[in-house]
């Protein structure tokens, strides 16, 4: 799957004003199509995290492998899991992407 057909929202779970908009940018620039939140929402995750983790929507064919693939973008230590009940709610208000990412506290940029 090309990254244009990968639809992303990117969170952010950190203290770090502005992070999910700097790295939206920077999976957009490689081609990533990104989704946002609708106002008044904020690019926040619902908790702090630690590792950077890639949510995926298991109820979406293919959702787990381009959880993987996406994943290679980033650094080692960023973690895969299925979609949880809080982030499918924030999800819902972007137009239900494949992929939430929630970078977290242990981001250093991407590959």
């Amino acid at each position: 799957m090309a990254p244009s057909q990968i639809r992303t929202l990117v969170l952010n779970g950190t203290p770090r004003i502005g992070l999910a908009t700097q790295v939206s940018a920077a999976l957009a620039k490689q081609g990533f199509a990104i989704q946002h939140l609708d106002k008044p929402w904020v690019a926040n995750a619902p908790s702090l995290a630690h590792a950077t983790t890639i949510y995926f929507d298991a109820t979406q064919s293919k959702a787990r492998v381009v959880a993987n693939l996406l994943r290679q973008q980033f650094k080692p230590g960023t973690v895969v899991r299925t979609s949880t009940q809080p982030i499918r709610r924030l999800a819902e208000h972007a137009g239900r992407p494949l992929l939430v990412v929630v970078v977290g506290s242990s981001f250093h940029g991407l590959n």
